[in-house]
């Protein structure tokens, strides 16, 4: 029987930086005690109801610590400044993600301290910064999220789901697109 063939799944420049990225969170003052927490848990996932829907989430990290559970979750970004960070957690939407994780470890009667964002830099010198939402960024995230079930159970309903639009359009390339081939 033959060997199959050899597959690169990653290239050898992207393994050594996702090394040097990992070494550097794991080397912050503060997330080396999730890593080294009393029970640690990667990837986990946690299943419930919300008002009549089948919920999931799957973080990063479930770390119990002297006591007290805490999510963790891992972000990648081009800069750990705290106001690319807050830019980034509004367009990307990751204060819902933390609202919809501590509301469904609270579901699965496991409630946590708080969900740390440990964001970490993708090129050298990989600085990481961990930060976690005040009170009211998570209210606003878990109001997004029970809009969003309402809608979905909704849709479910009526069998009608939101579209941009129900007409045909008719679109022309970007202009970048146009620019590139002349």
């Amino acid at each position: 029987a033959s060997l199959p063939p050899t597959v690169e799944v990653i290239k050898q420049e992207d393994y050594d930086k996702a090394v040097l990225m990992a070494d550097a969170v794991r080397s912050h003052p503060q997330a080396k005690f999730l890593f080294n927490a009393d029970s640690y848990q990667a990837e986990q996932d946690i299943y419930w109801e919300q008002d009549g829907v089948a919920c999931k989430a799957k973080p990063d990290i479930i770390a119990e610590l002297n006591g007290h559970r805490f999510l963790g979750d891992l972000k990648t970004t081009e800069s750990v400044n705290p106001n690319e960070i807050q830019r980034s957690i509004a367009k990307w939407g990751y204060y819902r993600q933390a609202a919809w994780y501590l509301n469904g470890m609270e579901a699965i009667g496991k409630p946590c301290e708080a969900f740390i964002f440990i964001f970490v830099e993708k090129s050298s010198p990989y600085l990481v910064t961990m930060c976690q939402l005040d009170a009211e960024a998570l209210a606003r995230g878990m109001q997004e999220c029970v809009k969003a079930i309402d809608t979905l159970k909704k849709c479910r309903e009526t069998g009608i789901y939101p579209c941009y639009t129900r007409d045909i359009l008719t679109l022309s390339l970007p202009q970048w697109a146009y620019k590139e081939s002349a």
